[in-house]
């Protein structure tokens, strides 16, 4: 249920049509073209993940599939590659992806702890476990590999570097350990868990809803970026020097200053109010980037009101989000920020050459869904 939160909370739209507003800078967020992605009937309208791959978009569409389906940018399907489940080439169920080329594609299987090395045709190169290395493989003090478009994997040299959500019972767990990053050596299978929360986050209780953080690629090759979603700022993580830095001043003008949650654990018995507290919880999403422009882009979300998260507890109606898309330099200084109207998820999106597409869908429509791109440019 909890984590079923966190999807809720990243993965709805908000039906409000106020204003946008534009805040900072010289610099200022415009809507561009529209892509309309056809459907077929084996497809939903929900996605799990994207890639954009040699001017192609790859995307997972249900979790613990066994298809990885190929769209172009004028929104036709083009292709799909079909994996097999069980036997010498299978993966089980895929729960996330990374096209390193056509010949290597690396397939998770998150609740296995594995992940598949194999190609386009669906021969397995390789299989990799993801357990700690020296580790007893209890499921205890270990770690959850967890990717999505928000949490992608990251190739450096002879590493893959795998994003994870700590895989422990919340009612003894104070997130204290560095688990939430996997670095995979693929010449020698040797695995080492990496990243950690800041220090503010330590010593308190922190249930699965926030336990979320996006991770992505800077152009500095031993750095990523990273986000938490109880954290205001921002923070760069060194692969090589096992650092986590801070970036001040990162948070959305249009939110307040989000709170740690309590430092004890509530009893089991109120998961109700836990949910309650989570749908009014400001946080922070996913974080981007693109490469093409040497920019970040990062979402925010608004809480509810007490009246609306009660209203849909109750009824599990009337789930209006408001999204805001923040745009962040190359030394993640914020220079614009607005709010996106038409989001319906704050992981359902791409990014290409030619800025960032974020998914919306029409009203009654089962078999197409559109893509809104955004684009940073001078006011």
């Amino acid at each position: 249920m909890v984590l079923t939160v966190i999807l809720l909370i990243i993965g709805f739209s908000s039906c409000d049509s106020s204003n946008s507003k534009y805040l900072l800078g010289d610099k200022v967020i415009k809507k561009g073209e529209i892509i309309d992605f056809e459907l077929s009937k084996e497809l939903s309208t929900k996605f799990i993940q994207f890639q954009y791959y040699d001017s192609k978009i790859f995307c997972l569409n249900k979790m613990n599939d066994t298809s990885i389906y190929i769209f172009n940018l004028k929104g036709k399907q083009i292709g799909t590659l079909r994996y097999k489940r069980k036997g010498p080439n299978g993966v089980g169920d895929i729960s996330g992806f990374y096209v390193h080329n056509y010949d290597s594609i690396f397939v998770l299987n998150s609740y296995a702890y594995k992940l598949f090395l194999i190609n386009n045709e669906g021969r397995v190169h390789n299989v990799y476990s993801l357990f700690k290395t020296g580790v007893n493989k209890n499921f205890i003090n270990t770690t959850l590999p967890y990717v999505n478009s928000a949490a992608s994997m990251s190739i450096r040299n002879e590493f893959i570097y795998v994003p994870a959500i700590p895989d422990q019972s919340p009612f003894i767990n104070n997130y204290e350990d560095n688990n939430l990053l996997i670095k995979l050596n693929l010449k020698t299978s040797l695995v080492e868990y990496m990243l950690g929360f800041p220090e503010e986050y330590k010593g308190f209780y922190i249930y699965g809803t926030y336990t979320f953080v996006s991770t992505c690629q800077t152009a500095n090759d031993s750095c990523i970026a990273v986000s938490y979603i109880l954290d205001k700022n921002l923070y760069t993580y060194n692969y090589i020097s096992d650092e986590l830095d801070k970036i001040n001043n990162s948070k959305c003008n249009f939110l307040d200053d989000v709170e740690l949650p309590k430092k004890l654990p509530p009893p089991p018995n109120e998961e109700k109010e836990r949910v309650l507290e989570a749908l009014q919880t400001d946080k922070y999403g996913g974080i981007y980037y693109d490469k093409w422009h040497n920019i970040f882009y990062r979402f925010a979300i608004k809480g509810l009101s007490h009246k609306d998260a009660k209203k849909y507890c109750e009824n599990g109606r009337g789930l209006k989000l408001k999204y805001f898309l923040m745009v962040y330099d190359e030394d993640l200084v914020l220079i614009a920020e607005r709010r996106i109207e038409d989001m319906s998820s704050g992981l359902e999106l791409f990014v290409t050459e030619k800025g960032l597409y974020i998914k919306g869908d029409y009203e009654n429509e089962e078999d197409k869904v559109f893509f809104q791109q955004y684009i940073v440019s001078d006011k």
